[in-house]
């Protein structure tokens, strides 16, 4: 028969190691609501930053092509000055490249009153109007 000192150390192991199973259970948990929490908050805080970074790029976008859509009027202007100063120029295709290549634009194209390319920078486009081809239009 066992005596009264191993029954009562037999349960006591028992208990133990159910409270030590318990407790792993409880940190456990503990930990994974923890971390889910914490994944939460930096998830959040993430795209918080995502979204200011992305409005100051339109912004800055914005505020580029403003400047670019300047530059590109201005080019016209200069090169439209160019052109009534020096008419001679216009029927130059090498001379047009030149003026191309020192404004920094890949073409120049002059327009008539009807909306037909008559000089510029490349001959394969002389004669093709506003509304001729996907490109142009």
């Amino acid at each position: 028969m066992r005596t009264l000192r191993q029954i009562i150390r037999r349960y006591m192991y028992q208990i133990t190691g159910m409270l030590v199973l318990v407790i792993l259970v409880i940190i456990t948990l503990f930990q994974t609501i923890n971390r889910q929490t914490s994944a939460c908050d930096d998830a959040g805080r993430i795209f918080r930053q995502m979204e200011h970074v992305l409005a100051e790029n339109e912004k800055e976008l914005s505020e580029v092509k403003e400047a670019y859509l300047q530059k590109c009027l201005d080019n016209a202007e200069v090169i439209a000055r160019i052109l009534e100063a020096e008419p001679e120029v216009m029927h130059d295709v090498y001379k047009m490249r030149e003026l191309a290549e020192q404004m920094e634009v890949d073409e120049i194209h002059v327009f008539s009153s009807a909306g037909v390319i008559f000089a510029g920078t490349n001959p394969e486009y002389f004669g093709l109007a506003m509304e001729a081809g996907e490109q142009v239009s």
